[in-house]
């Protein structure tokens, strides 16, 4: 017994030197069970619609080995989330990641709203401050959302938390080198779970040189900062170079850089314009309640400029942390993508402690009728933000998923999907075994390689037999899409319009397409205007559009057709307009059954006029005995054989009934 009292008063002690004051038993325990509260409450708003990272991080979990789950901006989320899967489903559990990492943040969300308020406590001595502070950071609507989401967020900014209390210990009491490396270690684990938390080494620098150090050397200070400065370099640089150089096995500079600035290379992030500070201005509304966030903000501005100077006299430190924090993240995100919620989490802290501060100085009045009104005011904005969080979470609400679920039952697994966002091509690959599938920001900063990605695809598709469907809202994105994407609508435009001649409109119920068949229209009609219609070309070169397709044919020149299945029986006649600058050439057509090869019995041949001019060659194919059962694709031979730069169009082939 006496020993257990020993440690526990070592554990005390340890929690208290990083927080301040001693904590009872008995609130411990009511801080513990607000703690499962929170756990539950949180649980209970689990979002069952997630965002494109969310997505992506989750099937990444599941499908990746763990040597290629590290991400340059947030090196530890990935092998987290693949430990605590393999943890979940040792334990019985056998859904997808989603459940286990949404769990993880509600956890780790729950923490730090509960170290948060040990933190005001100790700083405020008054409970309900410390309970009104914590709220505004727990109860904001991006650390809710992202508490009960599949996202890094919420983990980097509880170690945040743990090193704010460290740093405010150590603005106290510099001269404890061992804080400063435990500050190192918590300032290091944020920074692994999201690279931009390198930014809160400005108030770190700002506390240490404004910390109360005395008369102590600058020997000794810079010795304390080093402390902190070689833990970080150790845990985050040794990270980084293991996982490099080591698990990813990278050999060269370039393969380095690509890995590490890919996502910043995109050009889409890291502008400003005329709409930045409007943007700024939305992401914080947002960030802190849907509708009301920002009379809120206003309000928090206006307490925060009233009270500043008796702030600034009561805590200068604690107001000069929170400052040089907010300052620091606001100037980067503001710059970086200032209307994304999940980049202002990390300033909930700060923002909250000067409002926190600013109400301390306040002198209360006999009556406190106002402390029970702010506080039935936070706590119903903030469930406020829950019921929004779960209202729009749930799965009925999942226009994306109703959309590529109907689009699945409609097409074929192997058919090609492009669509307007990526969490519609992740559903389509990993709910509906649709692999063949692309958003609009499939090459984000380079719509020239995206096009020619999408256009081989759609060749490709067609070519094989299969059907193209092409979302209406991703072939003519409206303007919200476009700045998102950085695109440009008439090169949007320019790239698919060799497709639209021959796509045919299909309205489902929750979306609108263009479906491209690899017999136009359904009838093996095919007009060659602006693409090749899914044959595929052997032995030509210089390809151009115009009234037809034009070419230089080679040695043995021909045309593969797109998979088909034609009943022979149905089809009497063949039609070809073509024109040709060689003498005393022939074409010929062959048709093959599905699973077989060009034989000259089934073909058929004609004498091609070499005069430059486009001719309609008209073939009776039912009086060919070999004309006859499935045809699975045919091969056009338009001529022999080239000659220098004499060059072949071909215009239109089809067959007639």
């Amino acid at each position: 017994m006496v020993l257990w009292h020993s440690l526990d008063n070592r554990l005390c002690h340890c929690f208290s030197s990083l927080f301040g004051s001693h904590m009872q038993q008995h609130s411990r325990l009511k801080l513990g069970l607000a703690w499962l509260g929170l756990i539950g409450l949180y649980s209970l708003t689990l979002t069952q619609i997630h965002t494109f990272d969310a997505y992506s991080y989750a099937t990444a979990v599941q499908a990746k080995p763990w040597r290629e789950s590290f991400h340059p901006h947030h090196l530890f989320y990935g092998p987290l989330g693949e430990i605590i899967y393999w943890l979940s489903q040792g334990l019985g559990y056998q859904g997808m990641a989603f459940g286990p990492l949404q769990m993880l943040n509600v956890v780790a969300g729950a923490s730090g709203v509960i170290i948060w308020w040990r933190l005001l406590q100790r700083l405020t001595n008054q409970p309900w401050l410390a309970t009104s502070g914590s709220v505004l950071v727990g109860g904001a609507y991006a650390w809710w959302y992202y508490a009960v989401e599949v996202e890094v967020y919420t983990l980097a900014s509880l170690f945040l938390i743990i090193a704010t209390g460290l740093l405010i210990r150590l603005a106290e009491t510099p001269q404890i080198l061992s804080n400063w490396r435990w500050l190192g270690l918590a300032h290091s684990a944020a920074i692994l779970f999201h690279q931009t938390n390198v930014l809160w080494l400005v108030p770190v620098l700002v506390v240490w040189l404004s910390a109360a150090w005395g008369t102590t050397a600058w020997q000794q200070r810079w010795h304390a900062f080093l402390q902190y400065a070689m833990v970080g370099l150790l845990v985050v640089g040794g990270s980084y170079a293991i996982v490099m150089f080591g698990l990813s096995g990278f050999r060269t500079w370039p393969q380095v850089q690509q890995w590490l600035f890919e996502y910043a290379n995109t050009g889409l992030w890291g502008t400003t314009n005329a709409n930045t500070f409007a943007n700024l201005l939305n992401g914080w509304q947002h960030t802190i309640h849907g509708w009301l966030g920002g009379a809120v903000l206003l309000a928090s501005l206006g307490l925060i400029a009233w009270r500043w100077r008796l702030m600034w006299r009561q805590s200068r430190m604690l107001v000069v942390l929170a400052a040089s924090w907010l300052i620091t993240y606001s100037l980067f995100f503001g710059w970086w993508e200032p209307d994304n919620i999940e980049f202002w989490i990390a300033c909930l802290p700060p923002w909250a402690l000067l409002i926190t501060l600013s109400l301390h100085t306040l002198k209360l009045p006999q009556r406190r009728w106002w402390q029970p009104a702010l506080s039935l005011a936070l706590v119903g904005m903030s469930l406020s933000n829950g019921w929004q969080i779960y209202a729009n979470g749930a799965a009925a609400n999942d226009q994306d998923r109703q959309i590529i679920t109907e689009l699945a039952k409609t097409g074929r697994p192997n058919d090609f999907y492009f669509v307007p966002n990526g969490l519609q091509a992740l559903y389509a690959e990993y709910e509906f075994e649709r692999p063949n599938s692309l958003p609009l920001s499939v090459s984000p900063g380079d719509w020239q390689h995206g096009c020619l990605e999408i256009s081989a695809r759609i060749v490709d598709t067609t070519s094989a037999g299969y059907t193209v469907w092409l979302d209406q809202q991703a072939v003519e994105p409206s303007p919200i899409l476009l700045e998102r994407y950085g695109l440009e609508q008439s090169a949007v435009t320019a790239c698919f319009a060799p497709f639209l001649a021959q796509a045919q409109p299909i309205t489902l119920t929750h979306a609108r397409y263009l479906k491209l068949d690899p017999i136009p229209q359904g009838l093996p009609d095919w007009h060659w205007q602006n693409w090749s219609l899914g044959w595929r070309e052997n032995f030509i070169t210089a390809s151009t559009w115009g009234a037809g397709w034009t070419f230089i044919p080679q040695q043995d020149p021909h045309l593969l057709s797109p998979r088909i299945n034609l009943a022979s029986s149905q089809w009497r006649k063949l039609e070809i307009t073509m024109a040709s600058t060689l003498p005393n050439q022939h074409g010929q057509l062959y048709w093959m059954a599905p699973g077989e090869g060009a034989t000259e019995d089934h073909s058929v041949s004609w004498d091609v006029i070499g005069d430059g001019a486009l001719h309609t060659y008209t073939l009776d194919l039912s009086q060919i005995p070999t004309w006859q059962g499935s045809i699975g694709m045919l091969r056009l031979d338009p001529v022999v054989a080239g000659a220098e730069q004499q060059t072949v169009t071909i215009q239109r082939l089809r067959l007639l009934p």
